[in-house]
């Protein structure tokens, strides 16, 4: 990925920025990519739906948890 991705946006902004952008960069790569998935957990015979969120899935392998710090 071309280092520029990051001098571009710069530091300061929010979470789902960084991560539309990311995503559309590794859509130009030619990768298959998903964002947002819910990923439930079962415990016994409990069912929690929503228990995660992945932000970014890449080629159904690689997970991805965005975060934003300021510097």
């Amino acid at each position: 990925m071309d280092s520029r991705f990051i001098k571009n946006l710069g530091p300061g902004l929010f979470e789902n920025v960084y991560e539309e952008c990311l995503f559309y960069e590794l859509q130009k790569q030619g990768l298959k990519v998903e964002k947002q998935i819910i990923l439930p957990i079962i415990y016994e015979e409990l069912k929690i739906e929503n228990a995660f969120r992945i932000d970014i899935l890449v080629e159904s392998k690689l997970i991805l948890e965005i975060k934003a710090v300021t510097s």
